[in-house]
């Protein structure tokens, strides 16, 4: 497999990380060039901050490659702005030939990865260059984070091997089918969603636990607010462990459903009933609906809507006797919203079905379509060379005789410049003959006379 390596490194953090993954790659066959991503002026961390901020742009120097085309995949690195570094983001947004093609990042980062991964930082990186790959047309198939302030999540730890190692690997999978790469893609995406969203309902309950211990003292006291808060830690804590378990990656979406709704019903049940709820119950439960659908699997919106009937009968049960209950409505409200959000989750992931199936063949014929050209550029490349050597053969022919038609015509001059000059000499030897028979006779008829 042919592979670009392209990364932006200031404090040379990302840069080594860029030199094990080639090392890596070269290790296991393939062929691989590196392309430094430099910017027109380097800032420090603080004016980079200020650009990211107010600009969001920057120059890069010229790109020694600027076209991917004739690479299979292409790994991009960049240090963790919570985002892609702006000289990355130019980069990008710069080169050809990304359309269809698999990139990947790799990125350093000061905390520990899974601090980063779960607490919004890596989750917004990821998403942003994401964004800026399908934008070109490509294929975001995998993202990586090795710290580089602490060793033991650094390139040069056992960690950190291990992650280049699976990286390299999972990077050079030919994903052929479209269909089945963005379910993927997105499985792990809606997974790192439902971390992230469970880390932030932590921060969340914290803070309205200490906003409400402000403002009304006692609204909930600190040993309930610490039950909801070690569920969602407990359950952010699983979710975070079985997250490269793929036998037990589909239970995310289950775990933390139930972790929400029964988060919500003790939150509605530890408040003071002063507060008259109504209605805000009700839209706890279906905001849920809201969260689940967009995973596309009717069946976790049906499964949170029967978790949402049973906390508000516990609800009930447990609070009877307060105003803001009203059974028939709000048992109808909340199957009346998980029955239209089934259906809704159902339709939309037919579509979407229907959507990526038409992809998939989109992407076929275009392999098929790359496949015969290539083909058909093999055969005249081969039809080409034939001719050359058929040409190369003809002249070789040509120039051979030709140099038979010199050598006998040289051998005719020759041996014209000979016969010419025999016959010379034969004439003077004849006219030599003569005039010497003459003076014989000349001679004889004197010596008559006397």
């Amino acid at each position: 497999m042919k592979i670009l390596i392209a990364y932006y490194s200031r404090t040379k953090g990302t840069e080594k990380l860029a030199k094990r993954i080639e090392e890596k790659l070269k290790k296991e066959g393939h062929s691989v060039d590196a392309e430094k991503i430099t910017p027109s002026k380097e800032h420090n961390w603080f004016f980079w901050f200020f650009l990211r901020i107010f600009k969001g742009e920057c120059k890069i120097e010229p790109l020694r490659i600027k076209d991917v085309t004739n690479y299979d995949l292409v790994l991009v690195g960049s240090p963790n702005w919570t985002r892609l570094s702006l000289p990355v983001a130019r980069y990008l947004k710069e080169i050809k030939g990304i359309m269809y093609k698999n990139v990947a990042l790799f990125s350093t980062t000061f905390a520990p990865p899974a601090v980063e991964w779960y607490f919004l930082s890596a989750y917004l990186l990821d998403f942003n260059f994401n964004k800026i790959v399908e934008e070109r047309g490509g294929r975001a198939v995998d993202t990586m984070l090795i710290s580089s302030g602490f060793k033991r999540w650094g390139v040069d730890s056992n960690y950190g091997q291990r992650r280049i190692s699976k990286f390299c690997k999972k990077v050079t999978v030919s994903v052929t089918s479209f269909k089945e790469y963005f379910l993927k893609r997105k499985e792990v995406q809606n997974f790192r969603f439902i971390a992230v969203l469970l880390s932030l309902l932590l921060l969340l309950t914290l803070f309205l636990r200490i906003v409400f211990d402000k403002v009304t003292a006692g609204i909930i006291p600190w040993e309930d607010f610490s039950v909801i808060a070690v569920i969602l830690l407990f359950t952010f804590v699983m979710l975070t462990l079985i997250r490269d378990n793929k036998r037990l990656f589909f239970l995310g979406k289950y775990i933390s459903s139930f972790s929400i709704i029964f988060a919500w019903t003790l939150f509605i049940f530890y408040l003071s009933p002063e507060l008259g709820m109504g209605r805000l119950m009700i839209m706890g439960y279906i905001f849920v609906f809201v969260l689940f659908s967009s995973f596309r699997d009717e069946i976790i919106v049906a499964f949170s809507g029967l978790m949402a009937l049973l906390g508000y009968v516990a609800l009930f049960y447990l609070l009877s006797g307060k105003e803001f209950f009203n059974i028939g409505l709000d048992m109808g409200l909340i199957a009346g919203s998980c029955f239209l959000f089934v259906w809704f989750t159902g339709a939309f992931r037919n579509y979407y079905s229907v959507l990526l199936d038409a992809q998939d063949e989109v992407e076929k014929s275009r392999r098929n379509l790359e496949e015969k050209v290539k083909l058909k550029t093999k055969e005249l490349k081969e039809l080409n060379e034939g001719l050359e050597e058929e040409v190369e053969k003809r002249t070789s022919k040509i120039e051979e005789q030709k140099k038979e038609l010199e050598e006998k015509v040289d051998y005719l001059e020759r041996f014209g410049k000979i016969t010419v000059g025999r016959e010379v000499r034969m004439k003077d030897l004849k006219e030599e003959v003569e005039k010497l028979k003459r003076e014989k006779e000349e001679l004889e008829n004197k010596l008559n006379e006397r």
